[in-house]
């Protein structure tokens, strides 16, 4: 390290940076201060009034007040947003499983008349002179649906082989 920058840096610390390694990082940990304000410290702002630059502490915490509530705008405008996504994604669910029960409603109303008209049917096919394996069919498909006209066919084309 150049003498120049020692000779500052003993001045701004003032200590003597050939002393011991261990006296020197105590010193300096002794100095440092945390702080989980965003507010600087009153020693800061009065180091900067002693310095002849007093509107600068007010800059300063103008500055960081702003900051702060313009982060706190930003955060309450993001969660109003994620809201809004989740009322409008809870909304759409919410309307198909509404479509999907009126769906399941109108496929059961629709089984049931297909079921209510396939007796008339039949008899009405018995006094046409339809013959009665027809009937009989008609009746089985008309109450027991799609699975039951599979079973019904595949029973036919095995007595038919």
């Amino acid at each position: 390290m150049p003498h120049e920058n020692v000779e500052l840096l003993q001045a701004a610390l003032g200590i003597d940076l050939t002393a011991s390694p261990d006296i020197l990082i105590a010193r300096i940990s002794a100095t440092i201060e945390a702080s989980s304000s965003p507010y600087s410290s009153a020693e800061m702002l009065e180091d900067y009034v002693r310095r002849g630059m007093p509107d600068v502490k007010d800059r300063v915490l103008d500055t960081i007040d702003e900051e702060r509530h313009w982060r706190h705008a930003r955060d309450e405008h993001e969660q109003a947003h994620r809201h809004a996504m989740e009322r409008a994604a809870a909304d759409q669910t919410a309307a198909k499983i509404v479509e999907e029960h009126a769906q399941q409603r109108r496929s059961q109303r629709n089984a049931f008349i297909i079921a209510l008209a396939s007796i008339p049917a039949a008899m009405a096919s018995e006094w046409l002179g339809f013959a009665n394996s027809f009937c009989i069919s008609l009746l089985i498909i008309g109450i027991g649906g799609p699975s039951s006209a599979t079973i019904l066919a595949r029973i036919m084309d095995k007595l038919k082989g």
